[in-house]
């Protein structure tokens, strides 16, 4: 499976296209992540999908969204509602649920399908 993955990432070894790109991408979520780039950070995976196939991509983004989402929850542990709280905790449950069961079904055509239709 790890072959796989590795499979066409000839222009992960293109270093002047990657690095920048990579840089932005994750420029944009941890600014939007901080309260001031809005929706910015929603364009931080179509743009690594330009130089990374779309599960490669999930990969490098989960660890920095699991990181900056435990950053935001502590800086505004104060503000605590139990009410939108356990909403978001249930959606992020049910979210992460699903994309574990279906991961290993989906290819990389269908991945980049379903975000085109949230984007």
């Amino acid at each position: 499976m790890f072959e796989q993955a590795l499979n066409g990432l000839s222009i992960i070894y293109q270093l002047e296209i990657l690095i920048p790109v990579s840089i932005l991408a994750v420029m944009l979520v941890a600014i939007s992540k901080s309260g001031f780039g809005g929706g910015l950070g929603g364009l931080g995976f179509p743009l690594m999908v330009l130089v990374l196939p779309p599960k490669l991509a999930l990969a490098v983004f989960l660890p920095l969204t699991l990181l900056t989402d435990i950053w935001v929850t502590f800086v505004w542990r104060k503000f605590f509602i139990f009410e939108i709280i356990w909403m978001m905790v249930l959606g992020g449950m049910i979210g992460q649920l699903l994309c574990w069961i279906f991961f290993n079904y989906l290819d990389d055509r269908s991945i980049t399908k379903i975000k085109k239709s949230f984007t």
